[in-house]
């Protein structure tokens, strides 16, 4: 298939109008494809597997739930992670209303709601990710050192974001959006399932999350040309310092209507002579404004004491040589994308050591 003829398939399926009615949401090839994309690398867990051996019978009682309009919410599975010093509660659903929040996101929030965001909007859309993000931040880099030569970079953190989203802006949202009164339902009782914000771990609070603020990110915008967002990190390039000192306390009270409370300790505006952070990446101008990125430190510290304690598990006989190269070839793969040859170079030295290979 050509190109041309690529271009004009997505146009035909932009023009097409999203389905509306739960009638035309809840068919079951539609349930069945949503089964077979949330059973991708889980498929050794034995809700995944007892759903998939009754795959059709399920199917089609959940089909019948949809239709009848019950509440299809089964409580959560909670348990708690630890990453980079932080604890954070993550509430898993059960698989098979998983499924049908797979099927709500893709057949009704991602082609209804979705073509109306800002490309730079970049977080939980097909297409799209940290590597898009990452890329997009360096292209609005480049462009604007051509243009201006120097200037500053507004980077801003919401503190707990996903704690602080207010249920009742979305549910307002929603019921002036959509029509049909189970589909509302569907989506509306996704929300208040939580008590307060939305839980970690739900698909449908993802696409939550990346639409509640994208009234902002329209009027942010319609002021700053180099601007992105990646959840809830943000930056804004400008040639004027006193005009970002600005625009961040109008941006401070608008997010504080929504209930989101900005990071002080992340929210900074800092010359492009100096370093800064995005997504975990630390940049500097160099010469000829050449963009150096590198990884965090604390990012290498902590790389480097997780494969040790990988090699005192061998040592232990509890992980495997393979085990570890296979980790240490996904964390490089990693690097790649960032000045960071040597740390990689010393932290393979180490492990090749260690496991005499």
């Amino acid at each position: 298939m050509s190109r041309r003829s690529k271009r004009r398939e997505r146009r035909e399926l932009k023009r097409q109008k999203p389905p509306e009615h739960i009638e035309q949401i809840a068919n079951l090839q539609s349930l069945y494809n949503a089964c077979k994309k949330c059973s991708r690398l889980v498929r050794w867990k034995q809700s995944v597997q007892r759903y998939n051996i009754n795959i059709l019978f399920k199917i089609y009682e959940s089909r019948n739930d949809l239709l009848a309009g019950k509440d299809i919410r089964k409580g959560f599975s909670k348990f708690y992670i630890s990453e980079r010093g932080k604890t954070r509660e993550i509430q898993s659903l059960k698989f098979s209303e998983r499924l049908i929040q797979s099927l709500i996101c893709s057949e009704i929030l991602m082609l209804r709601f979705a073509p109306s965001f800002i490309k730079e909007n970049t977080a939980s859309q097909k297409g799209k990710g940290t590597l898009y993000a990452s890329r997009l931040f360096e292209k609005h880099l480049r462009d604007f050192l051509r243009k201006y030569k120097t200037g500053y970079i507004l980077t801003v953190d919401f503190r707990k974001y996903f704690e602080n989203i207010q249920h009742q802006p979305l549910i307002d949202f929603y019921n002036s959006k959509l029509a049909d009164e189970k589909v509302k339902n569907l989506i509306v009782g996704g929300i208040t399932a939580y008590k307060t914000g939305l839980g970690l771990g739900s698909e449908t609070s993802q696409f939550h999350a990346i639409l509640y603020v994208s009234k902002i990110d329209h009027f942010i915008k319609n002021n700053f040309k180099y601007y992105g967002r990646y959840m809830d990190d943000s930056y804004i390039l400008c040639e004027d310092k006193e005009k970002l000192k600005e625009f961040l306390k109008i941006l401070k009270e608008k997010y504080s209507e929504l209930g989101i409370i900005v990071n002080e300790n992340k929210t900074r505006i800092v010359p492009l002579t100096q370093h800064f952070v995005f997504l975990k990446t630390r940049y500097k101008i160099g010469e000829n404004n050449k963009i150096i990125k590198k990884p965090c430190r604390s990012s290498i510290t902590r790389a480097r004491k997780r494969f040790r304690r990988m090699i005192k598990l061998y040592n232990a006989g509890i992980m495997t040589k393979e085990e570890i190269w296979r980790a240490f070839i996904s964390w490089r793969g990693s690097m790649i994308r960032r000045n960071a040859r040597k740390s990689v170079y010393k932290i393979e030295k180490e492990l090749k050591h260690d496991l005499c290979l």
